[in-house]
C-alpha cells in the first residue's frame, strides 16, 4: 500500500525508478546470454559460430594482407586444442591457456593481465594489454559481438576443463603393442604400473594400460591421457589430430620419429640419425683426421637421406667424404644393413676403422664399432625384474633391449605425472617432460628434453664387435 501511494504522490519518480530497473534487467539478461562457451569452442576448433556460419578475418603474408573466412582461421591450427602452442619451425606458438592469458606475465616489459577490452584488441586490432603489435602470423579477425563474447567466454576455461582418459579412478595409458607378440614388454609395464598403484597411485588415481590395434590408435585418442610404447606408420593415423590434440606418446621407434620430427608430442631415446651422423663426426674430429678420406655408406635404409643431411651440416672443408666404401679409405661412417656392411668389409680390407650407426655388426670384427645410446644397467634391482620376465618368457636380447628402454620410458612418464600436479591434463604433462633435465633410471643415460628436443638421449657410446664396451661416450 505504501509503495502504491509513493508512485501516486510522485509518479515522475517512480516511473525513472522502473525504466532504470527494467533497463538494468534487460542488460544484464542479454548480458549472459550474449555468446556462449559452446560457440566459442566451435570458433576455435572449427573457425565457425554456433548457426555453422565461417567467421571473418584477414592474414597478412608477405607484403599483402587478405581476407580468409572458417577454418583456416580457427585458433586451433597454432594454439593446438589444449592452448599450450604448436612447435612451428622451432618454435612454440603462444600459450593461450586461460590461467596465462588472464593472469601478469612476468616478461620484459610486464604484460599484463588480459581483460575482456584487450582481449577484443588483440583479436581484432593485433595489439597485445602492453600497446604491442603482435605478429602478423596472428589473424586480425572481423568477430561478431556475439562472437567475440563467446571466444572470451571458452578462452576464460580454456586448459582447465577435465582431461580425456583421467576419471575418479584411473589415469588410463593407451598402447599398440599386442599381449601375444609382446607378452614380455606388456608385462613389464603392468608390473610397473601396479608396483605404483599398491602405493597408493598417483594423486589417489590407479594407472591402467589400455591394449589397441594400431589402426585403431586414432578413436584411443579420446579416452587416454599418454599413450606409451607405441608404432604405427602415417597412413594408419590422423597425425593432424595428435598434433592438434596435444597427445604425448613415449617411447615411439625411432623410425616413427625420424618420419614425424619433432613436430609432435612423441618423446624416444634414441638421437636422430641426422645427430647420430654429428656424433660419428664429432668422434673421428678427436682422431685428427684432416685431410684423411672418410668413406660414407648410408645405402638400403629408411630415411638415409636424414643420415647424410647430418654429414653435410658437417663442416666438409676438413675430411674428403666419399661416397661408398672404397679402398681409398682407411676410415668409414656407415648407416647401412647387416648384409652390406659384412659385404662391404670383406671386399675393402685397407679400411681399418668403420663407425656404424646400425647396431648389428659382425661378431669378432676388430674394425667395427657401432654407435650405441642404451644401456647401462647401473639399478640391479630393476635388471633383476627384467631377467625374471625374460626368464620366464624366453625373451630374446632385442625384447631386452626394448624391456630396457620401456622401463625407462615408464619412469619418465610416471615422474611427469607426478610432476604435471593434481590438475592432470596434456599440455602440463608435456610441459613437464619438456622440463626434465639429467634425469637417471639407472638403465640408459641421463635423459633430458625440451620444447625443440624430444629425442632424450644427447649421444651415444661406442661399442666394439670384439669388446663388451668401449669406455667413451660421445655427444652431438
Amino acid at each position: 500500500m505504501g509503495f502504491i501511494s509513493l508512485i501516486k504522490r510522485n509518479k515522475k519518480s517512480a516511473l525513472l525508478f522502473l525504466f532504470i530497473f527494467s533497463s538494468f534487467s534487460y542488460f544484464l539478461t542479454n548480458e549472459s546470454s550474449v555468446g556462449s562457451k559452446e560457440e566459442g569452442k566451435l570458433i576455435y576448433r572449427k573457425g565457425i559460430n554456433l548457426d555453422g556460419k565461417e567467421i571473418l578475418g584477414s592474414w597478412k603474408i608477405g607484403a599483402e594482407r587478405n581476407q580468409y573466412k572458417g577454418e583456416v582461421l580457427s585458433c586451433m591450427g597454432c594454439h593446438l586444442s589444449t592452448g599450450i602452442g604448436a612447435i612451428e619451425t622451432g618454435k612454440r606458438a603462444a600459450d593461450i591457456r586461460g590461467e596465462t592469458l588472464f593472469n601478469r606475465k612476468n616478461t620484459d616489459p610486464v604484460r599484463p593481465a588480459y581483460r575482456k577490452n584487450t582481449l577484443f584488441d588483440l583479436l581484432e586490432k593485433g595489439v597485445d594489454p602492453t600497446g604491442r603489435v603482435v605478429s602478423d602470423l596472428m589473424p586480425r579477425f572481423s568477430f561478431t559481438q556475439s562472437e567475440k563474447e563467446s571466444i572470451y567466454k571458452y578462452l576464460k576455461e580454456l586448459g582447465s576443463e577435465k582431461e580425456v582418459g583421467v576419471d575418479e579412478e584411473y589415469i588410463n595409458i593407451g598402447s599398440s603393442l599386442e599381449r601375444e607378440k609382446d607378452g614380455p614388454i606388456v608385462e613389464l609395464i603392468e608390473a610397473l604400473f601396479d608396483k605404483e598403484n599398491e602405493g597408493g597411485g598417483i594423486f589417489g588415481k590407479k594407472l591402467k594400460l589400455n591394449l589397441y590395434p594400431k589402426n585403431e590408435i586414432d578413436s584411443a585418442m579420446n579416452s587416454n591421457f599418454a599413450f606409451i610404447s607405441t608404432d604405427f606408420i602415417k597412413k594408419e593415423v590422423d597425425l593432424d589430430k595428435i598434433k592438434k590434440e596435444d597427445v604425448p606418446f613415449f617411447g615411439v621407434s625411432e623410425f616413427l620419429k625420424e618420419e614425424l620430427g619433432d613436430e609432435y608430442p612423441m618423446f624416444s631415446l634414441v638421437p636422430s640419425l641426422k645427430n647420430q651422423a654429428k656424433i660419428s663426426l664429432n668422434f673421428i674430429d678427436k682422431l685428427n683426421l684432416k685431410n684423411k678420406n672418410i668413406c660414407v655408406l648410408s645405402s638400403d635404409m629408411p630415411f638415409s637421406a636424414n643420415f647424410r643431411q647430418g654429414i653435410s651440416d658437417w663442416n666438409n672443408e676438413k675430411y674428403n667424404f666419399i661416397d661408398g666404401v672404397s679402398d681409398k679409405c682407411e676410415y668409414a661412417v656407415v648407416y647401412s644393413n647387416e648384409s652390406i656392411l659384412n659385404s662391404e668389409l670383406s671386399k675393402h680390407k685397407r679400411v681399418k676403422f668403420v663407425l656404424s650407426t646400425y647396431m648389428k655388426v659382425p661378431e669378432k670384427e676388430n674394425r667395427v664399432f657401432y654407435l650405441y645410446p642404451g644401456l647401462l644397467f647401473n639399478d640391479r634391482n630393476k635388471m633383476d625384474l627384467i631377467s625374471k620376465i625374460l626368464n620366464k618368457n624366453s625373451a630374446s636380447i632385442g625384447q631386452k633391449i626394448k624391456m630396457t628402454n620401456t622401463f625407462a620410458f615408464v619412469d619418465i612418464l610416471i615422474k611427469a605425472i607426478k610432476d604435471t600436479g593434481p590438475d592432470l591434463n596434456r599440455p602440463k604433462l608435456i610441459e613437464a617432460v619438456e622440463k626434465i633435465k639429467d634425469f637417471e633410471t639407472g638403465l640408459v643415460p641421463k635423459i633430458s628434453f625440451s620444447s625443440s628436443r624430444r629425442s632424450g638421449i644427447s649421444g651415444a657410446y661406442l661399442i666394439n664387435g670384439s669388446k663388451d664396451f668401449y669406455p667413451l661416450w660421445v655427444t652431438y
